[in-house]
């Protein structure tokens, strides 16, 4: 924190422990306040003075801070909370499905040819076609589609649409030609180029495969870069999200938004995760974490261990049930990884490695512990499936499962009928990591899911799907209780990024990032999370985004 805001916390703090009535620039009253702060847990009203939360307490104990000048805003029974806090999302993505093709959702392959076709008649000969959403267990045949497919529709145009996991790609044969592979193209490590009877590409590539086509798209510009975070974080904030952990930032990312917050218009906090292995990895190894100000925090590395269970890469310990010969793909040989380890702890970055599968887990388990990582705060990112001997090590080496509770609920129609029914007790297992004192960070993985993270709520706290299927929930023994739910979306997230002493919970002197709901999340109907607008969203002090309504 820097000194001038450590100046000015003190100051709040002074103000409202010695009943000096400093003047609030933002008044909100007639509410209910669940703070998610254990020594004041409700209240009525909030003031904010500048970007801090200047008093939390009863209209009556607010009153002495309203002036003249401050706005009121009379919440009428509606109920206040700290801002939401995604802690695993990819803006960039999540802005570029906004203006790509975005196939989520579809039903039959044939669909999303029509949109495919329906874009090319609005571009120019030569252009990328581009889009993501795909997932073939949606569709009446559960097959992969093949570049034959997309060939009926464009020879002209070379097509890549990304797997709703980001796991795999469905190209044409235009854009297997342009980016060179052929039946003599070897799959690259930790990838997979799919295959006919002849050896010829099918047109699906898995994980490292797909890089063999990113490296001939082209690149987008600073101004594209700068659009589609704006489209994201603007999303964001009509989600009641004021904060986002981007979980592996490019260098051009970092420098669309260090633009935006040298111009002070990053409406939503950053929190990113450096891509790595990427020759920009390798420099902030190098000169350790950034900081740019309260908007943007450069402080922690992402690697990636594994594939998605969705395209058979996750690495398991025994193969697919639904594919035997395959147990997935792993993307780091050990001593490479440990070397990362190492420069990252020497660093003081953060590190926080995808793992789905069994094998993937427990590999990373065991180079923490090799590693050593008490009080760091490293994290396995999602954590899907784990062996039942691996479930206590997370809280006993102290690491950090950041897990997107809606996940379970999109893959629970397929995920037994590819790990069988004893490996599945392990999958999204929220409840057996609480229970052992893990801390849990919530996100959604946007945007492979919604960002919503009310949906993230409602799935941690029903395992159901948006029809309250199935009754009791999927592997309901896993559910766990709304208030926890809503940890993982605020105060233990801002743990997960070292900022819980400024977010997460609503008291003086923290910063005023706050949402405003029409119901209370500790008791309202699960399935008014589904539906459920948010009212207000306060980042910095500053009414970012007011529903019309």
């Amino acid at each position: 924190m820097e000194l001038r805001s450590i100046v000015s916390t003190f100051f709040l703090l002074l103000l409202a422990e010695g009943g000096i009535h400093a003047e609030a620039d933002l008044v909100l009253k007639n509410g209910t306040v669940i703070t998610m702060d254990a020594e004041q847990t409700h209240a009525t009203a909030v003031a904010i003075s500048g970007d801090k939360i200047l008093a939390v307490g009863t209209e009556s104990e607010i009153a002495s801070h309203i002036v003249r000048t401050t706005r009121v805003i009379d919440l009428h029974g509606s109920f206040v909370y700290p801002g939401l806090i995604d802690s695993h999302a990819h803006i960039r993505n999540l802005g570029s499905l906004r203006v790509q093709i975005d196939v989520t959702g579809t039903q039959e392959k044939s669909a999303i040819l029509t949109q495919v076709k329906e874009r090319i008649l609005k571009s120019r000969k030569g252009d990328w076609i581009l889009g993501r959403g795909w997932d073939q267990n949606d569709w009446s045949v559960k097959e992969f589609p093949s570049a034959a497919d997309l060939d009926g529709v464009s020879r002209a145009n070379p097509v890549v649409l990304e797997r709703i996991d980001g796991h795999a790609y469905w190209v044409n044969s235009l854009a297997l030609k342009l980016a060179g592979i052929d039946a003599n193209t070897k799959d690259p490590e930790g990838g997979k180029i799919l295959r006919d009877a002849n050896g010829n590409p099918t047109g699906i590539l898995v994980d490292n495969a797909a890089t063999l086509v990113d490296d001939k798209i082209p690149a987008l510009t600073t101004d594209q870069e700068i659009e589609r975070t704006k489209i994201a974080l603007q999303e964001s904030l009509q989600k009641g999200l004021t904060m986002l952990h981007d979980a592996g930032s490019s260098a051009a990312n970092l420098e669309a938004w260090k633009t935006l917050a040298s111009r002070n218009e990053l409406p939503v906090r950053i929190y990113s995760m450096v891509s790595m292995p990427t020759n920009f990895g390798e420099e902030y190894l190098k000169t350790g974490p950034k900081n740019y100000g309260p908007y943007l925090d450069v402080r922690s590395l992402k690697l990636v261990m594994d594939g998605a269970m969705g395209s058979r890469g996750a690495a398991f310990l025994e193969p697919y049930t639904d594919d035997p010969p395959n147990s997935g793909l792993l993307m780091w040989k050990e001593d490479e990884m440990m070397r990362v380890l190492k420069a990252a702890k020497s660093a003081g970055i953060q590190v926080g490695i995808h793992a789905i599968g069994d094998r993937a887990n427990r590999m990373i388990l065991d180079a923490y512990e090799k590693t050593g990582v008490k009080g760091l705060r490293w994290r396995i990112e999602h954590v899907q499936i784990l062996a039942p001997s691996d479930i206590p090590r997370l809280a006993k080496l102290d690491v950090i499962a950041s897990m997107q509770p809606i996940h379970a609920t999109s893959d629970m129609p397929w995920a037994q009928e590819r790990i069988g029914p004893e490996r599945i007790k392990g999958a999204y297992a929220w409840r057996s990591l609480l229970d052992r004192h893990t801390l849990i960070a919530g996100g959604s993985d946007a945007p492979v899911e919604d960002i919503n993270p009310l949906w993230g709520i409602y799935a941690a706290i029903t395992r159901q799907d948006h029809q309250g299927k199935p009754d009791d929930g999927w592997l309901p023994e896993q559910k766990i209780t709304r208030m926890e739910a809503l940890r993982m979306f605020t105060i233990d997230a801002a743990f997960a990024a070292f900022r819980e002493n400024e977010l997460g919970s609503l008291k003086a002197g923290k910063l005023a990032d706050i949402i405003v709901l029409p119901q209370n999340l500790l008791v309202c109907d699960p399935k008014d999370l589904i539906t459920m607008k948010v009212l207000y969203t306060i980042v910095g002090g500053k009414i970012r985004y007011q529903h019309k309504d």
